[in-house]
């Protein structure tokens, strides 16, 4: 796992390096789905514990 950091000023320590999965949505066009879960799962097997998902979740909260 990669060092950890500070998020913000919130006292909340996340690692540096993440998953970034904005990608993964409707975002820049049609999402694969098996695509999506070859990356997710891959992910999963070498240990990546933080998902950035911030921007999907607030698209699906402000256009459901």
């Amino acid at each position: 796992m990669s060092r950890l950091r500070e998020l913000g000023k919130t006292g909340v320590k996340i690692p540096a390096i993440g998953l970034g999965c904005m990608g993964m949505s409707d975002f820049y066009g049609p999402a694969d789905e098996a695509e999506n879960l070859k990356v997710l799962n891959h992910a999963i097997d070498i240990k990546c514990v933080f998902w950035d998902t911030a921007v999907g979740v607030i698209l699906t909260i402000l256009h459901g």
